[in-house]
């Protein structure tokens, strides 16, 4: 599917024309609901054009954090934003964006879906472990880690393992920091530590080692497969960080997408 922004109208157009054609204009004997059900589990696999377009966005989006030389586009889309990665502008929260950062139409198209699905399929919004180890600053404005991105350190998720932060010698002997450092570090420990329960860090540590593993071992051999996987990751890490009144919206709001991403439904 060509990345172009598709209209609730022009979705909506699409799928009647694919409805007459299949009923030849007829009365439909079937509600849709049932003919989009996967073959798998008793439908037909009729796509769902608006959710079809969903997920092909989802899946370029998934496809951006292949390393450099994979993908063309990707590379392409990369260097028309030197200033920082398109996954860094995707994992940085919508409100500490540089909203004067250069991107492609189809990088902007991307990301527009990508933050469609964090609002309607999460019951979060904090940090992820991917978002640049910066965006931290956020939290407090005398909390200064740039330069720690001079040592390595990047994403939250260099300094985190399991939900917890590492401890300082662990940091220090991998990054090799100066002894000075631990003062930012405490800092930083303490305010994760105070606000815990509002400014919960999601760790999708699972998703990011499964890309790594398809990229790099070919575990995964299909596309379809890491979007499926990737899919399920999210909703275990949405699942297990999320509030218990929250949790049965979570998981009802991931199943129904997950039924309408299968293979038959998303290009390959």
């Amino acid at each position: 599917m060509l990345p172009l922004p598709l209209s609730a109208t022009v979705g909506k157009q699409l799928q009647r024309l694919i409805n007459n054609y299949i009923w030849e204009y007829k009365r439909p004997r079937l509600p849709n609901i049932l003919l989009q059900i996967p073959v798998n589990r008793g439908g037909t696999g009729l796509p769902n054009i608006v959710l079809y377009h969903k997920a092909a966005l989802l899946e370029a989006a998934i496809k951006l954090h292949a390393p450099s030389h994979t993908f063309q586009w990707v590379d392409m889309e990369n260097n028309y934003s030197p200033r920082s990665s398109v996954v860094d502008v995707l994992w940085t929260p919508r409100h500490l964006r540089d909203k004067n950062t250069p991107m492609l139409p189809t990088t902007r198209l991307t990301l527009q879906m990508w933050d469609y699905l964090h609002k309607r399929h999460t019951s979060t919004t904090k940090f992820s472990s991917w978002a640049p180890i910066t965006t931290l600053h956020s939290i407090s404005p005398w909390l200064s880690l740039h330069k720690w991105k001079d040592k390595g350190i990047t994403h939250i998720t260099d300094i985190c393992q399991q939900g917890t932060i590492l401890p300082f010698p662990d940091i220090q002997l991998k990054y090799t920091l100066p002894p000075n450092y631990i003062f930012p570090y405490l800092q930083l420990k303490s305010i994760i530590k105070e606000k815990d329960k509002q400014l919960l860090i999601i760790l999708i540590m699972a998703a990011r080692n499964l890309i790594a593993c398809h990229w790099k071992q070919q575990i995964c051999p299909t596309p379809q497969q890491l979007l499926h996987k990737t899919q399920q990751y999210l909703r275990h890490e949405m699942l297990i960080t999320s509030t218990p009144s929250r949790r049965n919206i979570t998981h009802n709001n991931w199943q129904r997408w997950s039924n309408y991403t299968t293979d038959s439904q998303i290009p390959g």
